[in-house]
């Protein structure tokens, strides 16, 4: 029986491949290549072999056949392509060259990727058109962005198609790991942002295929790129693909997934990246890639990947722990089945080897859970609970339906029988008992993919469902995934008031990110859109407005914040009710804002209402009244009335614990929160003791870098120098600073943060002169990010003006005091009368003992008042020096 002819654009890829190794490489290769395609092989081998009997690539009949035809693409540095004059080369691979070039408008440095010779057979142009389409689809920090793709034409008409990107400065991840040094902590923490890009552009229907160290560099700040998505593969349409060039051989090996060496590789999936994520992180952890074939030629190099085994990465790493063992070995499975299902997946689990959490693949057994139990940094959520956010999604899902047709009904329903499976995990009949509502969400995240793939309106009401879901869970991230899919396909759908929503959960949820750039961004489109499609009284237009309000209080605007509280609150009290949850939102938001700008009183009045109303409304336990019972202590602190707040804040600290979980944002608030009254109120041990619990919980489970473990720091840095034990604080602060800088580098407000810590450790010492460099340093951060009434700024002044004291400066110290003063007064009425006495202490050291005098004793009758005994002590003891003195 004749065999079939094979196709020829098949045969022009295998050939292509064939002629870039060397000759006595092709045969070997075209047989791996071929394996079980007789007739492709026999053709190819007749091309290859004609390539040594004739001029040209293969001869000059077949190169026209091939068209093997243009210009070349190096030695253009000096020479103009469209807006960019190239400046030298970057890099060069097979197809293609990269050059550093610049850009005249706007004036930036980027990285032009030039194509080296358009040859038709291996489709480049049309790869350079897909690579822009990739990475136009991608929006990810960690991501390198795309800025223009064109098409220039020389002198003589020969096409040279050009991809401008976003230039990184850095090295690959593994020499990044080598020159710091990185511990395992590191750069597990690396590869959880480099999947997590990867994951976002899968997000977009991208895979990569060619992910390797040269391809995720390290910029100067510590953030890796992902770079390269020359040749991505992108699915188009749910099941149709297109590659660019389907089934030839593209990626590098070393990092290539068994599936890319055959074939069949054009049905790469999300799990080929995964392969090459695993290979990523062995390197990383062992020094060296899990099949080395570095030396070896191309076609040996295929053989070799075709039959290895991959040595288990405990062979060269044998402490490595058994969890990362198996998280590694898992992405690096021969069968795609076997891998982590996402790049998702697979940065998940390094986040629980690094918590100390249980991972996804390998359920640990009965002791070693009990041994994690009080190390998890999740709230530990369970089945009881898990059903009562379910069902009320579900019962949402079924109010929409019955106000719509009977098709879209079936959505409704489509969306209650997913979750209903999710529950149905959760059901100790049937499931795991022991399955929280986050891996709940997690495994309903997996079956989005596919079982709504055709259904885009049901998938949007999934993804939003899920997206409210995640972040009322602190999962912002992943949150924020959910809703920026849910926005794409309502767009499609011309679902705008749908939209409208997601966009202002997104804008939220982007506020928690600490992304206040681009929450401000999104949401004033949004309400713009809103009052223009739906009116300014829609209940949409109206939670668009509050949360730009919020967007005001992040950055710190508090008169703005202020008068745009209180007209959300007026819209929404005339629209909705005023007992309608958005209204009672923008009332808390309201007191939030008066708090911090010093207002204590009217903030206690506006919380004391909208907690009567949640009570008459039946809210006796919710994460809102724990948020509003917390503001409501603080107010109460600020006004001095240290007793009431300690009481609530004990039993608050209790609540949030037991509901919520020792790590969960409210817990460490209530229970620092509470150290800092203590502290005021003279139990000093007590309140080191509970900072000292808190900062360990929270750098375990959250890291240095995470907010609550900030507000602990704070708390037991600031108390060991109060006691006496500087040095303490100095060297605990050293570390944070350290932990901050590798995480998130030094140009961001947790670093200047502890820098004011590390300031007060440098003034107990005895250096104020050091005190004073750090302290300037924090005040300029501050002020010029948020105005100079921002109260970090007030309270770096305020230490500031002791070590001016001490370094002989008391005069400037005096001034900065007055100026001072005049900036609180009606406002931060605890802060008053430390600053009083600050400036008594000034007056002192400058021989003004009378005024001295005068101010230390008001502040301490203020502060005795007020309960506030720290600073009757101190007042006191300064009053008893100048007494001493004879004066």
């Amino acid at each position: 029986m004749n065999e079939p002819n094979p196709g020829w654009d098949q045969i022009k890829l295998v050939v292509a491949e064939a002629m870039e190794l060397a000759p006595s490489e092709r045969v070997s290769f075209l047989e791996l290549r071929c394996c079980g395609e007789n007739g492709i092989l026999r053709e190819a081998a007749a091309l290859v072999e004609a390539a040594s009997a004739d001029d040209g690539l293969l001869s000059r009949r077949v190169d026209t056949w091939l068209g093997v035809t243009g210009p070349a693409a190096s030695g253009l540095a000096g020479h103009r392509i469209g807006r960019y004059t190239l400046v030298r080369v970057l890099g060069e691979g097979a197809s293609g060259v990269v050059y550093l070039a610049r850009q005249d408008n706007p004036e930036r440095t980027v990285a032009l990727k030039v194509v080296r010779t358009p040859l038709p057979l291996v489709d480049v142009s049309g790869r350079f058109r897909l690579e822009a389409e990739a990475l136009g689809r991608i929006r990810h920090p960690n991501v390198a962005q795309i800025y223009e793709a064109g098409v220039h034409r020389t002198e003589t008409g020969a096409a040279l198609p050009y991809l401008a990107m976003e230039y990184i400065e850095g090295v690959p991840i593994t020499e990044y790991s080598a020159q710091t040094k990185a511990g395992e902590r590191e750069k597990l923490s690396l590869m959880i942002r480099v999947a997590r890009a990867v994951h976002a552009a899968h997000q977009r229907a991208v895979i990569h295929r060619d992910l390797k160290p040269s391809n995720v560099l390290v910029d100067a700040e510590g953030q890796p790129k992902v770079l390269d998505f020359g040749i991505a593969k992108i699915n188009e349409d749910g099941f149709r693909t297109r590659m660019t060039a389907a089934g030839s051989l593209l990626g590098t090996p070393g990092y290539m997934s068994p599936e890319q060496l055959t074939l069949d590789a054009a049905d790469a999936d999300v799990r080929t990246d995964v392969w090459s994520l695993g290979s990523l992180l062995y390197e990383l952890l062992a020094g060296r890639p899990p099949l080395d074939v570095s030396g070896v030629s191309p076609g040996a190099a295929l053989r070799r990947l075709a039959q290895a085994e991959i040595t288990p990465i405990r062979k060269p790493m044998p402490r490595i722990g058994r969890d990362l063992e198996c998280v590694v070995m898992t992405a690096l499975a021969h069968d795609r089945d076997d891998r982590y299902a996402s790049a998702l997946m697979f940065a998940d689990d390094l986040a629980r080897v690094i918590a100390g959490d249980p991972i996804s693949v390998r359920p640990p057994g009965r002791a070693e859970q009990v041994a994690r139990f009080v190390r998890r940094h999740r709230v530990g959520v369970g089945v009881t609970t898990a059903f009562a956010v379910l069902l009320i999604a579900a019962t949402v899902a079924l109010a929409i339906s019955s106000r719509r047709t009977a098709g879209e009904r079936d959505r409704a329903r489509a969306v209650v029988a997913l979750l209903q499976g999710m529950i149905d995990e959760a059901d100790p009949n049937f499931g795991d008992r022991n399955v929280t509502v986050l891996e709940g969400l997690e495994s309903l995240e997996s079956r989005i993919e596919g079982e709504l793939a055709s259904q885009p309106r049901t998938e949007a009401d999934v993804r939003s469902a899920m997206g409210a879901m995640l972040f009322s869970i602190a999962e912002y991230e992943r949150s924020r995934t959910h809703f920026e899919r849910a926005i794409e396909l309502r767009k499609l759908l011309g679902d705008h008031t749908a939209r409208l929503e997601d966009q202002v959960q997104l804008a939220n949820t982007l506020r928690w990110l600490y992304l206040p750039r681009e929450a401000r961004e999104l949401i004033e489109r949004t309400q713009h859109d809103a009052q223009r499609r739906l009116g300014r009284s829609h209940p949409t237009t109206i939670h668009a407005s509050e949360v730009l309000a919020g967007c005001a209080h992040d950055e710190q605007r508090l008169d703005e914040a202020d008068l745009a509280y209180r007209e959300v609150i007026a819209q929404s009290t005339k629209a909705i009710g005023a007992t309608h949850e958005q209204t009672l939102f923008a009332r808390s938001g309201l007191a939030s804002v008066l708090i911090d700008a010093g207002k204590y009183a009217e903030a206690e009045r506006e919380l004391r209402d909208v907690l009567a109303i949640r009570g008459s409304l039946g809210q006796a336990s919710s994460r809102e009244l724990l948020t509003l019972r917390a503001n409501l202590a603080m107010t109460l602190a600020e006004q001095g009335r240290l007793d009431e707040a300690i009481a609530e804040q004990r039993l608050l600290a209790k609540a949030c614990s037991e509901q919520l979980g020792p790590v969960h944002d409210s817990t460490v608030s209530a229970w620092t929160n509470l150290a800092e009254s203590l502290r005021r109120a003279g139990q000093s041990e007590e309140a080191l003791a509970i900072n000292q619990r808190v900062m360990e919980s929270c750098a375990d489970a959250l890291g240095w870098a995470h907010e609550g473990t900030l507000d602990a720091v704070e708390g037991v840095a600031m108390s060991l120098v109060r006691m006496g034990h500087p040095e303490e604080s100095a060297s605990l602060t050293e570390r944070v600073l350290a932990e901050i800088e590798s995480a998130l580098g030094t140009n961001c407000d947790a670093y200047f943060r502890v820098l004011s810590y590390r300031a007060a450790a440098y003034a107990g010492i005895g250096e104020p002169n050091e005190a004073i460099k750090a302290y300037s340093a924090v005040i300029d951060h501050f002020r010029t990010r948020y105005g100079s009434e921002h109260l970090v700024v007030l309270v770096c002044t305020n230490n500031l003006g002791l070590s001016l004291i001490e370094s002989g400066q008391a005069d400037q110290a005096i001034k900065m005091y007055r100026e001072l003063l005049a900036t609180l007064e009606g406002r931060y009425d605890s802060m008053q009368p430390v600053v009083q006495r600050n400036l008594g202490h000034a007056l002192f050291a400058a021989g003004r003992t009378d005024e001295a005098k005068v101010l230390l004793t008001a502040a301490c009758d203020s502060s005795l008042l007020r309960g506030e005994r720290d600073n009757v002590e101190q007042c006191r003891k300064l009053l008893a020096e100048i007494e001493a003195m004879g004066f």
